[in-house]
């Protein structure tokens, strides 16, 4: 493949989510605008498209564009020969740019557990097209013909989407690890030039235990995954179900939970507030809420509580236990049964890790949860690691220090 030339070349991210400081830093932009190439970021807007108010802000600095579907198209014929793009998994814009005969490279397979592609959402029992409000929405509006016009549409769509990437393959695929790739590549990409490094999160795990690798536990970590708040997730995928209206019910057990739990281990409840949410009021009772911290916090935790995020690769890396919880909302709700997709969070929340699951209903339960505290299974977490974090000798270096030195030909 063509090696990048640092002086002529720029390298672009081309983006559909809304683009926040996180992802700025995680995708590895930042760090290339920091070794002197010239990065940009679109953002490719349709109808579609979803704003939405991050907490932990969006980036908007130096090179990041918003651009219509016809503005990309001709911002690609004018830079197709001067650029590699890089795209995260593969969003809509990765067709015009392998149609183009663009250079572009697919940062796939980054997530900590085989979670569905979102464009094959008939695992999560969500329609293609979104949620089941969305669909009867829909439905309402165009009647069933329009409806089975659009359906069919939509599949004839993919089915082009895959002919093309399968005779334009991409420069580049980068997987965290093999196992992760079977299950977001087709056998034709995984034919080409495969990177395999490691999960992003990992990225996290360097760069904090080059900044401090202190072990002492000072508090129990809460990591809110966007349950009982709307966010971008639950928008994009419309399932904005019922268990938004327990929200309140909700927050209160989850006091009574943090209440006895920091009596019982005599640490604080910390928030790992999640990056995709904008919080109004105190829904925590004054517990510190802090952002894009998730694994500093975990290095530093004696318990790690969740409902579902793929931020799970942090306790499993620090080896810190982790307690599953849930409620009757999240067991019978399209947002519920979402996250039951993820492999950990089943309710018996021994799929991986072997860690604990305490039911929030559960009144008898909630009066000793430590007691639902399990720590990691050894052999579940060592097999989740290799297949799904760590895929070969990367420990010193960050995802995008890889594929640096793979496009400039020093890999």
């Amino acid at each position: 493949m063509d090696k990048i030339n640092k002086a002529e070349d720029k390298i672009i991210f081309v983006v559909v989510h809304p683009y926040a400081l996180r992802d700025h830093k995680r995708f590895g932009a930042a760090y290339l605008m920091e070794q002197g190439y010239n990065v940009e970021i679109w953002r490719i807007m349709d109808s579609k498209s979803v704003s939405m108010d991050f907490s932990a802000g969006m980036y908007e600095g130096k090179g990041y564009r918003e651009l219509s579907q016809n503005e990309y198209i001709n911002e690609l014929k004018s830079t197709r020969d001067k650029a590699f793009f890089i795209f995260q998994g593969k969003p809509d814009p990765i067709y015009p740019a392998a149609k183009m005969g663009c250079r572009y490279v697919i940062m796939n397979g980054m997530c900590a557990v085989p979670v569905p592609d979102p464009e094959d959402r008939s695992v999560l029992n969500i329609p293609a097209e979104g949620g089941i409000e969305s669909r009867l929405q829909r439905l309402c509006s165009s009647g069933i013909t329009g409806y089975i016009k659009s359906y069919i549409h939509s599949r004839l769509t993919r089915k082009k989407r895959e002919n093309l990437t399968e005779k334009t393959p991409p420069a580049l695929v980068v997987s965290s690890t093999h196992c992760a790739a079977k299950q977001y590549l087709t056998d034709k990409e995984l034919s080409g030039n495969v990177l395999y490094t490691h999960a992003l999160d990992y990225d996290r795990f360097i760069e904090a235990n080059r900044a401090d690798s202190d072990r002492t536990a000072r508090h129990i970590v809460y990591c809110d995954g966007q349950m009982f708040v709307k966010g971008y997730d639950a928008v994009i995928l419309g399932i904005e179900g019922d268990a938004y209206k327990r929200a309140k019910e909700y927050y209160s057990q989850l006091e009574k939970l943090f209440e006895r739990l920091e009596e019982h281990y005599g640490l604080p409840v910390v928030i790992a507030g999640s990056p995709h949410l904008k919080y109004d009021g105190d829904s925590f009772c004054g517990r510190k809420l802090y952002f894009n911290q998730t694994c500093e916090l975990t290095r530093n935790a004696a318990l790690f509580i969740v409902t579902t995020t793929t931020a799970m690769n942090f306790p499993a890396l620090y080896d810190v236990p982790v307690l599953k919880i849930a409620n009757s909302s999240l067991k019978t709700t399209p947002l519920g049964k979402y996250a039951d997709t993820y492999a950990y969070i089943k309710d018996e929340a021994d799929q991986i890790f072997g860690c604990g699951f305490l039911d929030l209903d559960d009144e008898d339960a909630m009066s000793h949860p430590w007691e639902y505290v399990k720590p990691m299974d050894r052999k579940k977490r060592d097999k989740f690691i290799e297949e799904y974090l760590i895929d070969n000798d990367t420990e010193d270096k960050t995802v995008m220090e890889c594929v640096e030195a793979y496009l400039c030909g020093r890999a």
